[in-house]
C-alpha cells in the first residue's frame, strides 16, 4: 500500500515490478499475433524506461531484463559491456534514477490529471547526470499533469532554467523564502530574474554562489570600485542593476570610469572576462554627452551602445519618474509643482552656461529643493544616494522611461 507518512519506507520498487510484469501478462491475454515472443514483448513494455535510462546514463545504463518473477523477482540490467547485472548491484545514483523513471513511468499509466510531487530527484547523482534526469521526468508526464519538485540541486536547477527558456508557458518557479507558513500564505510563481537566481543560488552554493557568472555584462560609465571618489563607485552600474533587477535578462554591470576608459578598456575587459567564461556577451554602454552622429554611428559600428539622452540622470529625472515620486510620497496632487522646480532648474543651469539636456548639473539643486514638498527625508543626504536609493527603484517595465532605456542598452537583440 502507499505510504502514509513521509518517514516510512516506500517500497514502491516491489510493487512497480509486479505491476510491470502484470502489465506484460496483460498484453500477453490480448495479443493479436500469437507468434510475438515474451521477449518482444518485454522490449515494448520497456522501450520507453529504458531509453530514458540509456540517455540519462549517456548510452551506458539500459534495462535487460525482469528475470524470473517466482526466483529472481528483480530487474536486470545491461550496464557497458556487462549484461545481467542485477538491480542490487547497481550504484546509488543509478538505483535512484531507475526508482524515479520507472515510478512515474508506471503512475502515468493509472493517474492522469495529478499533480507529483518530488523532494530532492537529484539524491545521490552527480551534477551531470540530474539534468538529463530532469528533462526524462519532464517529458514522462503528460499534458494534462503536473509536477512539483522541491531541489537545491545546480544541475536541476540549470536544466529547468534550459526548460523554461524553451517553453515559458509549462515551467514556473516558486521562491519558498521570506514566507511565513505558520500563516495562511498565497504561494504564486516567481518570475526567474537575475536576483531570484543570485537568491536560490545564495541557498545552494553560499559564498561560492558569486562565481556564476551572467550571460551578458555590461561595462558602463561611473567611477569603478577602485576610485578614489568616495561613496559614488559604480553609480551607474548600482541604478542600472535596480532598473533591471526584476528583468529576466541575465546581465550584470560594471563601472569602468569614463567614456574614454570604456572605450580604451574594452578589449582588455572583454579579453579578461571571456577567458574566466566562455560565452559571455559583453555590452560597452557610453553616455550620449556631446558626440556627434558621425561620432556615434562610428562607436555603434565597432559594437558600443550609444545612449540616445545625454547620461543616466536624463532616464532618472524624466517626468514620468517624477509623477512616480510624487505618488509614491503621498503627494499625488505636487506632480506639477515637482516638474516646474525641475524647468526652473534647468533654465538656472542654461543661464550658468550648461547645456539644457545636462540634469546631473542641476540635480543637487532640484532634490534639496523638492525634499520638503514631498517629504523626501531619511533617504539620502545628497542626489547620488537618493538616485540610487530611490529614482532608480521608480523605473520599472510598462514605462516609456524603462522601453526606452532597455532598448538603448540591450536594442531588440536580448528579448
Amino acid at each position: 500500500t502507499p505510504i502514509d507518512r513521509l518517514v516510512q519506507q516506500d517500497g514502491a520498487l516491489s510493487r512497480n515490478y509486479i505491476k510491470f510484469n502484470l502489465n506484460m501478462i496483460d498484453k500477453i491475454y490480448n495479443l493479436q499475433n500469437n507468434n510475438i515472443s515474451i521477449g518482444e514483448i518485454f522490449n515494448i513494455e520497456s522501450s520507453q524506461i529504458s531509453a530514458a535510462l540509456n540517455r540519462v546514463f549517456k548510452g551506458n545504463l539500459e534495462l535487460d531484463s525482469v528475470g524470473n518473477p517466482n526466483t529472481d523477482r528483480t530487474f536486470f540490467f545491461k550496464k557497458g559491456p556487462k549484461e545481467g547485472l542485477p538491480y542490487v548491484q547497481l550504484s546509488a545514483g543509478e538505483k535512484s534514477a531507475f526508482d524515479l523513471l520507472l515510478d512515474l513511468y508506471m503512475k502515468v499509466k493509472s493517474f492522469k490529471h495529478t499533480v507529483y510531487c518530488i523532494d530532492e530527484p537529484e539524491s545521490h547523482m552527480n551534477t551531470a547526470l540530474q539534468g538529463a534526469l530532469l528533462t526524462e521526468l519532464f517529458d514522462l508526464i503528460p499534458d494534462e499533469t503536473q509536477m512539483w519538485i522541491a531541489t537545491h540541486s545546480i544541475g536541476m536547477m540549470r536544466k529547468a532554467k534550459d526548460l523554461y527558456e524553451q517553453k515559458p508557458q509549462d515551467v514556473c518557479f516558486i521562491d519558498m523564502s521570506g514566507q511565513n507558513f505558520d500563516l495562511p500564505t498565497i504561494i504564486e510563481p516567481t518570475k526567474p530574474t537575475r536576483e531570484f537566481w543570485r537568491s536560490v543560488l545564495n541557498v545552494a552554493l553560499d559564498d561560492l554562489s558569486e562565481l556564476v557568472v551572467p550571460k551578458n555584462i555590461v561595462v558602463c560609465e561611473g567611477n569603478p570600485l577602485t576610485s578614489s571618489i568616495a561613496g559614488n563607485q559604480e553609480h551607474d552600474a548600482v541604478c542600472y542593476s535596480n532598473i533591471f533587477k526584476n528583468d529576466t535578462i541575465d546581465v550584470d554591470f560594471v563601472a569602468a570610469g569614463n567614456s574614454t576608459d570604456v572605450k580604451t578598456d574594452r578589449m582588455a575587459i572583454m579579453a579578461t572576462i571571456q577567458k574566466i567564461a566562455k560565452g559571455i556577451n559583453v555590452i560597452p554602454v557610453i553616455d550620449r554627452d556631446d558626440h556627434s552622429e558621425a561620432e556615434i554611428k562610428k562607436l555603434e559600428n565597432q559594437g558600443y551602445r550609444v545612449l540616445k539622452r545625454r547620461n543616466i540622470q536624463s532616464y532618472l529625472y524624466d517626468d514620468e519618474v517624477l509623477d512616480a515620486l510624487c505618488s509614491q510620497q503621498g503627494f499625488p496632487e505636487k506632480k506639477s509643482d515637482v516638474k516646474a522646480i525641475k524647468k526652473a532648474c534647468i533654465q538656472d543651469a542654461i543661464e550658468a552656461g550648461h547645456p539644457p539636456d545636462d540634469f546631473k548639473k542641476s540635480s543637487g539643486k532640484f532634490i534639496q529643493r523638492i525634499k520638503p514638498l514631498i517629504q523626501l527625508y531619511q533617504q539620502g543626504n545628497d542626489a547620488y544616494e537618493i538616485e540610487r536609493s530611490v529614482l532608480s527603484l521608480l523605473i520599472k517595465r510598462g514605462m516609456r522611461t524603462y522601453a526606452e532605456l532597455r532598448e538603448d542598452i540591450f536594442g531588440s537583440s536580448i528579448v
